[in-house]
């Protein structure tokens, strides 16, 4: 009972730490494969944004869109500021030259369109601060001027420390205790090891968060308890 009460608040202090941080969940950075409808063409986009608002690009950073039968075609701006296929369709062999030669890189959606499904940005829609079209913008410069690879490269990842506290309780002194080196590796060692073979919690972390957050787990302990392991359950 004793240990559940420590769980919840021990996520509570966490999403009260994180909450007025967390606004939205990125769209991931790595490219994808589709197949055109129809003609059965090979197409390599990428997703920006989030839940709230997302587009599609080429790896070239020009903005695709779809049509009513799912074809995805280069994007323009129709009369309303909304997103609209163009006559140029995307197709990775000569779609780019076509595109390079009519339209800009990262054309978006007028600012109104952008935020009717922004529940969060509802204070920010009139301040051309607002964090939300920023977001978008630094994704645009990013598109525009570098290749998948190249953006990947420069993502810097936060650094959070993670404290983990070993502990033994007092019926368990005549149990062996593995080494802290072993904790280390499951927690902290890039790639795994014959203990994480699938990879540490610290590489779950990162590959979850897209190369956002670098977990690094401070191994403390052993500290023996008073009580046997029942009295805690």
């Amino acid at each position: 009972m004793l240990a559940t009460q420590l769980l919840v608040a021990f996520i509570g202090i966490l999403l009260s730490l994180f909450w007025s941080k967390v606004h939205g969940m990125d769209a991931s950075p790595h490219p994808f494969h589709v197949i055109q409808p129809g003609d059965n063409t090979k197409i390599q986009l990428r997703v920006h944004g989030d839940e709230n608002f997302h587009y599609h690009s080429d790896m070239e950073g020009y903005t695709v869109t779809q049509n009513k039968k799912g074809e995805y075609y280069y994007a323009i701006r129709d009369g309303n500021g909304r997103l609209a296929p163009s006559d140029l369709k995307v197709d990775q062999k000569n779609g780019v030259l076509y595109a390079k030669n009519k339209l800009e890189k990262g054309i978006l959606p007028d600012k109104k369109v952008m935020f009717e499904n922004c529940r969060r940005c509802e204070d920010e829609e009139d301040s051309n601060e607002s964090p939300f079209l920023k977001k978008f913008q630094s994704q645009n410069d990013e598109a525009s001027g570098m290749n998948n690879t190249q953006t990947l490269g420069r993502l810097q990842p936060t650094l959070v420390k993670n404290m983990v506290v070993l502990l033994r309780f007092k019926d368990h002194k005549k149990l062996r205790l593995p080494p802290k080196e072993d904790y280390h590796e499951l927690f902290n060692a890039r790639g795994g090891g014959p203990l994480a073979p699938t990879g540490s919690i610290r590489d779950i972390y990162f590959e979850n968060s897209y190369g956002k957050v670098d977990l690094y787990s401070v191994i403390w302990g052993w500290i023996d308890l008073p009580h046997t392991q029942a009295y805690y359950a």
